[in-house]
């Protein structure tokens, strides 16, 4: 169960997609998953995304929308407030305070 989550976590994949491919139903994977990593599979998977972005901000030269779709988010405007909303910062800011 583990291994298929942390496989699929930068794939652009419905919850529906990742209770298939753990062969189970969306409910019994929405449990699973909160036993699991005492978490939801939404909040788990933005901020695991989120901090791959990080990684990426602090280490490459990707423009912002080439980390936004690399982390798994499929829209600019909701990884940018998504990212403000938990760091504080937006995405070239975070670059930008990072590289100082």
């Amino acid at each position: 169960f583990k291994k298929t989550i942390q496989a699929h976590l930068f794939d652009d994949l419905s919850l529906e997609d990742l209770a298939h491919l753990t062969s189970l139903s969306l409910s019994s994977f929405k449990r699973k998953f909160k036993e699991v990593f005492d978490n939801s599979p939404a909040a788990y998977i933005k901020s695991k995304r989120l901090e791959k972005a990080c990684e990426l901000l602090k280490r490459s030269d990707l423009r912002i929308g080439d980390v936004c779709f690399d982390c798994g988010f499929n829209n600019l405007d909701n990884f940018s407030k998504s990212f403000k909303k938990a760091y504080g910062l937006s995405p070239s800011e975070y670059r930008n305070a990072s590289s100082a």
